[in-house]
């Protein structure tokens, strides 16, 4: 999207084209700094804004969540990583269902094997502790599947 303030109206008028209640929407590149309150208010009404700022001037996720939902935000799973990546984790209770483990994550154009032992290795080995959740994730890897010489899809359908 490479800025969430530059095009929160159009993703507004989408969302309003497409008259569908989203219970999550993912959002990579939304450029909102640590440290920097976006220019514009990215707020959409009837969703709840979570998001891990970026730590330069790229990068940076984000989800919206439908209210009602009452998220948590998932500390052990979010992360900033300068010029590696960005994710936000919420979880959702379910009543009588498992919970739900959402992530966003943006990576970086750096090492695709740098990406994979920084951070991506561990958060999934978090993930599979959790037995009694379901975990989803969405994002923007940055990774072309037909060129790239690790098992990062492997990895990620597993």
């Amino acid at each position: 999207m490479a800025s969430l303030s530059a095009h929160i109206d159009e993703l507004k008028q989408l969302l309003a084209l497409l008259d569908h209640p989203f219970t999550v929407i993912g959002i990579t590149e939304t450029k909102i700094r640590e440290g920097i309150d976006p220019i514009t208010n990215v707020n959409i009404p009837g969703y709840e804004f979570k998001q891990t700022a970026t730590k330069s001037c790229f990068g940076g996720a984000g989800i919206y969540i439908k209210e009602g939902f009452d998220p948590v935000i998932r500390t052990d799973l979010s992360q900033s990583i300068e010029n590696v990546s960005e994710s936000i984790f919420v979880e959702l209770k379910r009543e009588s269902r498992k919970n739900l483990i959402i992530g966003c994550i943006y990576r970086h154009h750096s090492s695709v094997s740098y990406f994979l032992d920084q951070y991506f290795n561990d958060t999934l080995r978090l993930l599979q502790k959790e037995k009694n959740k379901i975990s989803a994730l969405m994002g923007d890897f940055n990774i072309d599947l037909l060129k790239v010489d690790c098992n990062f899809y492997d990895l990620l359908s597993s």
